[in-house]
């Protein structure tokens, strides 16, 4: 898939953002993962598969408007994700391959998140994954107005791991969060709301 150009009208659809590039059409997509490179980019309108956000990116993404569903691991993932706002987003049906022993699954991961806002999302229906996963080095983030619900995890519906920098967590609705099984010493909550 390649990116097109802000403002051009792309499988019928106009480009909401014309200060942007974007990736757009989901029913003309495959189901595999979409890679941004290094310039900032929206993603918006994806259904089905994965979104991955390449390590070293600039970041600058904005994630708005998809639909990310029947992802066995995870339904985005990104490392560097720098000054990023991911919202509008419905994440279903994520981690079914039972793979959170690999410590890389989630209905959305990045490591080193900086100045992301992650706002008004839905996570739902994920089994083995946390909704949420922020990893090492996250610093300056908000998430807020989110959904979590019917997650089955040994983690925690939003899980902050080796967090040392000020987040800030308000506003969001967490219901129906089960534990598989309990992991051991720092590795989970088992099914928490938050941890």
């Amino acid at each position: 898939v390649q990116p097109h150009q802000a403002g051009e009208e792309v499988a019928g659809e106009q480009v909401v953002r014309p200060d942007l590039e974007v990736v757009t059409h989901p029913a003309r997509l495959s189901p595999r993962p979409q890679h941004l490179g290094s310039e900032a980019r929206e993603i918006g309108g994806w259904q089905d598969g994965a979104v991955c956000l390449f390590p070293k990116i600039s970041g600058g993404h904005i994630i708005r408007n998809n639909t990310i569903r029947q992802a066995g691991v995870c339904g985005a993932a990104g490392m560097g994700a720098k000054n990023c706002l991911i919202e509008d987003n419905l994440f279903e049906n994520i981690g079914w391959q039972d793979a959170e022993h690999a410590f890389e699954s989630g209905g959305l991961k990045l490591h080193g998140a900086v100045n992301c806002l992650i706002r008004r999302n839905i996570f739902r229906f994920i089994d083995y994954a946390p909704g949420l996963w922020l990893d090492l080095g996250d610093n300056n983030c908000r998430i807020t107005r989110n959904i979590f619900t019917t997650i089955k995890t040994a983690r925690a519906a939003i899980y902050i791991e080796v967090g040392r920098n000020l987040c800030s967590i308000d506003h969001n609705i967490i219901h129906g969060i089960t534990a598989q099984y309990w992991l051991s010493g720092d590795y989970g909550a088992g099914g928490c709301g938050l941890y």
